[in-house]
């Protein structure tokens, strides 16, 4: 499970940078979710997307299964919580929405939004909590019939919506999401809209961001090397978990030139990635299926992984490229 989890993680940091030129057919917005995406805070700049459900009916990903068993987190304290609450992450969690803001570019966190969907018992989750409350930190606020609860000071809050919605943020988000449930119109903007709808894969996984002002307090060294990043405008990346593994990325940038030099910088990321495995030849095959172009301004990544490709990687002791990232 751990090598699968770092194979994602590389895949998504590779391509987070990229956009999708191809006109290939896409899945449409559900109405459920484009419900929910309506009622997410209007000032995000960044909307991530996780189906839990749906991940777990993927063909391969009972791969995977026997290294998360009944505890994913091989901790005893886990298996007390599951026992005492009735709620179990495996099962309970079924979709997850994410939502970043643009008041603070030093700490994204801090405008954090996170709305998920599950199976709750928002009583026993609550008395867990503040049966293990030591100190007595966790203090509730009333609003409009809603109980927020805040740690001591934390800059977040949570609060169950019914048995099936949890929120958690800043208050002012969880009052504005609250109030939005009332409404039909996106407070998202036009322009995360059809970012959203640019995705090739709506379903599974994905996320879309603004960059151009997160690029400004990119402070990793490596990252700075890479041409073109300075100028990157926009990026998305959506998955899908089915019988095979497949992401698709998408990316813009300011001008043509700077999509040009950053492909380029991608493909020798690539090429120097093939020569620090030269005598791997599953990994090689792998990275030679990674698709890179470009086309005016965007840049485009797509990858695609079989069950068999997974298992030859997960079956690997180390068969990640260090040089490449």
């Amino acid at each position: 499970m751990k090598k699968f989890l770092i194979l994602i993680l590389l895949s998504v940091l590779m391509v987070m940078l990229f956009t999708n030129c191809e006109q290939e057919k896409k899945e449409q917005v559900s109405e459920d979710m484009f419900q929910q995406i309506a009622m997410l805070p209007g000032d995000a700049e960044a909307i991530a997307y996780l189906n839990i459900d749906k991940i777990e009916q993927s063909t391969f990903f009972d791969m995977f299964m026997d290294s998360v068993a009944d505890n994913p987190f091989h901790d005893e304290e886990y298996m007390d919580f599951v026992k005492q609450t009735g709620f179990n992450f495996k099962k309970d969690l079924h979709e997850i929405y994410l939502t970043s803001g643009i008041k603070n570019h030093d700490d994204p966190a801090a405008e954090a939004f996170i709305m998920v969907k599950g199976t709750f018992d928002p009583e026993k989750l609550v008395n867990f909590l503040k049966e293990n409350d030591e100190k007595d930190k966790i203090e509730s606020v009333e609003y409009e019939g809603y109980t927020f609860y805040t740690v001591e000071d934390a800059k977040k809050s949570f609060c169950f919506y019914d048995n099936s919605t949890l929120i958690a943020g800043s208050q002012e988000m969880m009052k504005e999401w609250i109030k939005n449930t009332s409404g039909t119109e996106s407070r998202v903007t036009p322009e995360i809209l059809a970012r959203i709808n640019a995705l090739k894969f709506k379903n599974s996984a994905w996320f879309t961001v603004k960059a151009d002002q997160i690029t400004k307090n990119l402070k990793n060294d490596k990252f700075k090397k890479i041409k073109g990043i300075e100028d990157l405008k926009a990026m998305s990346v959506s998955m899908d978990f089915s019988d095979q593994f497949q992401l698709d990325g998408h990316s813009e940038f300011k001008n043509e030139e700077t999509a040009k030099l950053f492909k380029e910088a991608v493909k020798g990321l690539i090429a120097t990635g093939k020569l620090s495995v030269s005598d791997d030849r599953d990994i090689i095959d792998i990275l030679n299926a990674i698709n890179v172009d470009s086309d005016d301004n965007n840049v485009s990544i797509d990858l695609k992984l079989s069950q068999e490709e997974i298992q030859k990687l997960m079956d690997k002791r180390n068969f990640l490229p260090r040089q490449i990232i």
